[in-house]
């Protein structure tokens, strides 16, 4: 059978096969493959998986990666660690404030999502705490990138309703700083 890794916990996986959930051990010999990277699989990876009884199964093998989202492993800087799989678009979540704009964070999210085959869509959240003066530069230039920028406000509701609307349908994963709004965000837009 084929489905998705919804989630991964220590040695088990969570299948996702057409709406049947199955907890699944990954073979040996896939944990052991050489692939470059710190773990073979990722939440997202779509897999082959032999059912064993009930709602369990064994992981056969993951199946080529249409798009990813990885960083170097932090305990070595030569491997992959690829986050999640599969997914169309990248929302990047920054805040204005609390904790301030850092435009070389918003740069390596971007960076890492053109790595990996993804859409970089951003969300400069928590803009009801600024002049909006202040944010048109940085927009400005993030937008002649050709980037889709957000000024948003998860508080007021600013955007929320156009984030959804850019969403179309895409497979997506948020990421962003802690205590940017990445979860108020996400439960905004869901």
């Amino acid at each position: 059978m084929e489905g998705t890794i919804c989630s991964i916990r220590s040695i088990l996986c969570e299948v996702d096969a057409g709406g049947q959930m199955y907890t699944c051990k990954a073979r040996g010999r896939l944990i052991r493959s050489d692939t470059g990277e710190s773990k073979p699989l990722a939440v997202g990876d779509r897999v082959v998986f032999t059912p064993t009884g009930g709602r369990e199964g064994v992981i056969e093998k993951a199946l080529p990666r249409r798009t990813r989202l990885s960083r170097a492993s932090p305990r070595d800087r030569r491997t992959e660690q690829v986050i999640v799989a599969n997914v169309d678009q990248l929302r990047i979540v920054a805040s204005v404030r609390r904790p301030p704009l850092t435009a070389g964070i918003i740069d390596r999210y971007v960076i890492a999502g053109h790595a990996g085959g993804l859409d970089p869509v951003l969300c400069i959240n928590k803009v009801d705490l600024v002049d909006p003066a202040e944010l048109q530069p940085f927009i400005g230039v993030l937008r002649q990138l050709g980037y889709t920028v957000f000024a948003a406000s998860v508080q007021t509701g600013l955007a929320i309703e156009g984030l959804r609307r850019a969403m179309g349908g895409k497979a997506r994963v948020v990421t962003g700083e802690a205590g940017v709004g990445n979860c108020s965000v996400r439960s905004c837009i869901a």
